[in-house]
């Protein structure tokens, strides 16, 4: 363990690159990560293709999602070249992973974003309107205000290689992320702030929403607001777990992802699941937006 803890972190990523796959359990990993990552792609490309062909892509709440869906589809391409090369490219995994979470925090921007034009909506029109003279901006810079915020933490050499444990306590690093203490004030902290005021915003319109029914010309689709709620509190539940797990990889940075004692197989598999299956809450959310879509709800 003392020699573990004082090997430079270069020689820890060279070490799992000579030894890519050289186990059963790595590549069961490898294998479920890609299959997951590639349905949540195909489930993204799916509600673009969606609102798409519902000729609905002028309306405001469509543009939204629309690149929300661009963001989600730019951080899995990544995430999906980068499941086994990680740790044998660590400095290109290091800028790999900041335009990774700068889409995804921007992908969340979008969704909260939404819930506050619902919000003007139904309380002032007259701020609706001039959001919608000047959409286009606002878009541009809920885009690139991530990448400013997350650039510290670039700049802090706080991205890199990650990953999560395996049964036998080895360390697997199969994505780029977050690799010191910045992941609590850079990343938990404002998508948290995030989901609670989408949230938030979410029940406020989902009570208020029938005072727009006696308003006349307004032009959005008819995509529920009540519904609206769904998303927030399906992602945020998602999220939630995913720091959870997070906090305790990523502290592994500290001991230079020394090994930890053999998991049992029963919280192993827990574990492994949580960890896998963290993508597949955009699968869900794009059948509930079909569903929504076709006004099941």
């Amino acid at each position: 363990m003392f020699q573990c803890q004082n090997q430079k972190l270069e020689e820890v990523y060279q070490e799992h690159c000579e030894q890519n796959l050289n186990n059963t359990d790595k590549i069961v990993n490898f294998i479920l990560r890609i299959l997951i990552l590639i349905v949540s792609i195909l489930s993204s490309l799916f509600v673009l293709l969606i609102i798409r062909k519902s000729n609905k892509t002028q309306f405001w709440p469509f543009k939204l999602i629309k690149m929300q869906v661009i963001s989600e589809l730019i951080d899995l391409t990544f995430a999906l070249l980068f499941t086994i090369n990680s740790s044998c490219w660590p400095k290109v995994c290091k800028f790999i992973a900041y335009i990774m979470h700068s889409n995804w925090l921007a992908s969340l921007n979008f969704m909260l974003f939404q819930c506050f034009i619902y919000f003007c909506l139904i309380k002032s029109e007259l701020l609706f309107n001039y959001i919608m003279n000047y959409l286009k901006y606002f878009i541009i810079f809920l885009y690139i205000v991530p990448y400013g915020i997350l650039f510290f933490v670039l700049y802090d050499d706080g991205f890199g290689p990650s990953g999560w444990y395996l049964q036998n306590g080895e360390f697997n690093f199969i994505f780029c992320g977050f690799i010191n203490n910045q992941l609590i004030g850079f990343w938990i902290t404002p998508v948290s702030i995030i989901f609670i005021l989408s949230i938030m915003l979410s029940l406020f319109n989902s009570y208020y929403w029938y005072h727009l029914k006696n308003k006349k010309g307004l032009k959005y689709p008819a995509l529920r607001i009540q519904s609206i709620i769904i998303f927030p509190l399906l992602y945020s539940f998602a999220w939630i777990i995913n720091f959870l797990i997070r906090l305790f990889d990523t502290d592994a940075n500290n001991q230079n992802y020394c090994p930890i004692k053999e998991m049992n197989w029963v919280f192993y598999i827990f574990y492994l699941i949580l960890n896998l299956g963290f993508e597949l809450h955009l699968t869900l959310g794009a059948i509930l937006f079909y569903f929504i879509y076709r006004y099941i709800f």
